[in-house]
């Protein structure tokens, strides 16, 4: 993994402002104005647009190839964390948004 500090920062920022809504199972959820972390990371990155159907460059449940490039992740569903095996796995399972941007600070700190 050869992670962007920068970029993975701004979205922990963005995960610990209260902006999102924290939801489930897919990145974006508009009809409830809810957002995965993954959701959350896309919107952040600004490299594209949401579309009627709630994906972002062509993708709803996991981070599209320039989303993952931009933040410099290994795996489309984000890094292993919190005790699961991605990102998404972790936000779907309950665990915070605060969990989430700590985890995510913790890999930034490792590299």
């Amino acid at each position: 993994m050869n992670l962007n500090k920068e970029n993975v920062l701004k979205v922990c920022d963005a995960l610990e402002s209260g902006k999102y809504e924290q939801g489930t199972n897919q990145m974006r959820m508009d009809m409830d104005g809810k957002y995965c972390c993954l959701g959350v990371a896309c919107d952040v990155s600004g490299l594209g647009e949401w579309s009627d159907d709630d994906t972002y460059l062509g993708s709803r449940d996991f981070l599209p190839s320039e989303v993952k490039s931009w933040l410099g992740f290994a795996d489309k569903y984000g890094p292993a964390i919190c005790g699961k095996h991605s990102s998404s796995s972790a936000n779907d399972s309950g665990k915070s948004f605060y969990d989430i941007s700590a985890a995510w600070r913790e890999l930034v700190v490792k590299i």
